[in-house]
């Protein structure tokens, strides 16, 4: 796992189903174990359904979404980054994802929810069943902070680790033209910035991850990083301190 050892995060954007090897997910469950983070966008939590340290590292796999429609969602922590600039009810198309279980079992704060009358489920499902499923409000967005406390975790070898870094997810971003919109770009990078921002590993200084004003911080290095402010998207020009895992990979 020589060459995961050299990102401070790895970012699974837009997997699904068996995206590792037995190889990949031992060196995926050695460099969280070790102090790494963790970032997962949209289908992220929709791959590794037999790996359930994957699962449980994220805190939910994916369920189900309705048909793809307008839907409004609503921010319920302002104080994290990824949804400080966020506006109080944001309507686009997306898919509104549905989970198996409630990540807040495995110690995340959620941070993101939707408006149930927003939008039209046609499944057989309750909302009352929902909510006793994946937990109420309906999780969207959620944090782990795991400078604070650590997730136990064991490999599909019966290996035992706690993972003790930052992890972010967001279930949003399925259509090309939200991509392109600022308001989720921002949503994105400020969450990427805030695991980067995480103490359990300083791989590279990231003089451009500093915020304005911040006073010189060098982003996820240990001494002077820069604060968790939100940033906007023109002032955050991404090193190369994250692996992205977009499709099938191989972690070596």
């Amino acid at each position: 796992m020589t060459n995961l050892l050299n990102f401070d995060a790895l970012v699974f954007l837009h997997n699904s189903d068996e995206i590792l090897d037995s190889d990949g997910k031992d060196n995926l469950f050695s460099y969280l174990t070790s102090g790494g983070n963790l970032i997962g966008i949209h289908s992220a939590t929709a791959a590794l359904f037999n790996t359930s340290f994957y699962g449980k590292a994220f805190g939910a796999f994916f369920d189900y979404h309705p048909d793809l429609q307008p839907a409004t969602f609503i921010p319920l922590n302002v104080s994290h980054p990824s949804t400080a600039s966020l506006p109080a009810r944001w309507t686009f198309t997306e898919e509104v994802y549905y989970f198996r279980s409630n990540p807040r079992d495995n110690d995340v704060t959620v941070i993101m929810s939707v408006d149930p009358a927003s939008y039209n489920d046609t499944t057989t499902h309750t909302a009352a069943q929902e909510d006793q499923i994946q937990g109420t409000p309906h999780p969207i967005a959620w944090f782990r902070d795991g400078n604070q406390q650590g997730l136990d975790l064991v490999n599909t070898n019966g290996n035992e680790g706690t993972f003790k870094g930052r992890m972010w997810y967001t279930s949003l971003g399925h259509e090309i033209s939200t991509w392109q919109n600022q308001t989720y770009q921002n949503h994105i990078l400020n969450g990427i910035q805030w695991v980067l921002n995480s103490t359990t590993k300083a791989v590279i200084s990231t003089p451009g991850l500093t915020n304005p004003g911040s006073g010189g911080g060098q982003g996820s290095s240990g001494s002077g990083a820069s604060s968790d402010r939100p940033v906007t998207i023109t002032s955050l020009p991404l090193q190369a301190a994250a692996l992205i895992v977009a499709g099938a990979a191989a972690l070596v």
